[in-house]
């Protein structure tokens, strides 16, 4: 018998009839799924993994925290243990690629579904750019990227060769200057939609203490004189930072799903 996929076109009628009774239907034959559908169709079961796993870890947004804070302090205490054993570098575990940056992008990530998931229960239905939610998922995953790629870096080196920029009075690093210009134009680009974080107070609160230590390790970045244990001091306050970010998103998402549910 000749496969069914197989045989030249026109060889199969374009009708079959059906037993004995006089039902015909059309053949058809099945086409194979494109690639692009099929990277499209695997993408959305993981987005449909993540937004179930923030609904269930929404539920208990203070033992996620309870678990996360002393867990990041214990891995940097031992990367930085590990890195002066190993290369005599205690900032070995936060360079770049390294865990401790690896971790830190996997905090932003993570935020960044959960602001995804509040986004999509949004009762009016405001396009990504019209809530505090869905611009803020966006945004984190530009930092995201930016934690990874580390581009400041590359830009502020090249600002210094070869333009001949120097960091103003006070300012040791520009690269550190340049991180903070960043992260100010995205909370001053956040505080235009900040008026959905009015209905979450304790939300509002974790994400303040993350923006303190956020502020702290750009602080040390910008002014402190660079050495391996300012480097892991500045690291240490951002990778805190993240849990407490997080937290905020998951307090948030929390109150939206028993709102929904009880309404």
């Amino acid at each position: 018998m000749a496969p069914l996929l197989g045989g030249d076109p026109g060889a199969y009628a374009e009708w079959m009839s059906i037993g004995p009774s006089s039902w015909r239907l059309r053949a058809t034959v099945a086409r194979p799924t494109s690639r692009p559908q099929l990277v499209t169709g695997r993408l959305r079961r993981y987005l449909a993994t993540a937004d179930a796993t923030a609904v269930r870890f929404s539920a208990k947004p203070g033992a996620v925290l309870a678990w996360l804070v002393p867990a990041n302090a214990l891995l940097a205490a031992v990367g930085v243990a590990l890195g002066l054993a190993l290369l005599d570098d205690p900032a070995l575990y936060f360079r770049e690629l390294m865990p401790g940056t690896l971790l830190s992008a996997a905090h932003l990530l993570a935020a960044a579904l959960v602001a995804r998931a509040i986004h999509r229960r949004d009762p009016r239905g405001r396009r990504w750019y019209e809530s505090f939610w869905g611009l803020s998922a966006v945004l984190l995953v530009v930092l995201v990227v930016v934690e990874l790629t580390q581009p400041t870096i590359f830009l502020g080196k090249w600002l210094q060769r070869d333009v001949g920029v120097r960091a103003p009075s006070g300012i040791v690093d520009l690269d550190g200057l340049l991180m903070a210009v960043l992260l100010v134009t995205v909370a001053g680009t956040l505080a235009v939609r900040s008026l959905d974080l009015l209905r979450h107070p304790r939300a509002l609160a974790l994400f303040t203490c993350a923006a303190l230590l956020g502020a702290t390790s750009q602080y040390m970045d910008a002014t402190f004189r660079v050495s391996a244990w300012q480097f892991v001091a500045e690291d240490g306050a951002k990778a805190l930072a993240g849990p407490f970010l997080l937290a905020g998103y998951l307090v948030a998402l929390g109150s939206v799903v028993r709102k929904q549910s009880s309404g």
